[in-house]
């Protein structure tokens, strides 16, 4: 069975973008001019030399553009790429760690 209270949205580059409408896990986000308002918590990953999506044009401004009302947390992870966030093992495992907590 399927808890609809429990539901969780998760996606990586333009669909981690999408997702922070969703509100979510946003994996190395990449979503132009966001408008993120929204109150459900968000965790956001991001590679600290992530070429594709750079957490100064992306990660950074979607944190900064969730209201400060709601619940956040931007994790950059040390010498990431773009692709750091796509499996538990990235950031020497504290992708995992961090988002099944």
């Amino acid at each position: 069975m399927l808890d609809l209270n429990k539901l969780a949205v998760s996606g990586w580059s333009m669909s981690g973008g999408s997702a922070q409408r969703a509100a979510v896990v946003a994996l190395c986000p990449y979503l132009n001019n966001p408008q993120l308002n929204h109150s459900s918590t968000v965790l956001i990953f991001s590679g600290e030399n992530d070429a594709i999506a750079p957490p100064s044009q992306q990660a950074n401004i979607h944190y900064n553009q969730t209201p400060s009302t709601t619940n956040k947390i931007l994790f950059e992870i040390k010498n990431g790429n773009h692709y750091v966030a796509n499996l538990p093992n990235g950031g020497d495992g504290a992708v995992g760690k961090i988002a099944l907590s």
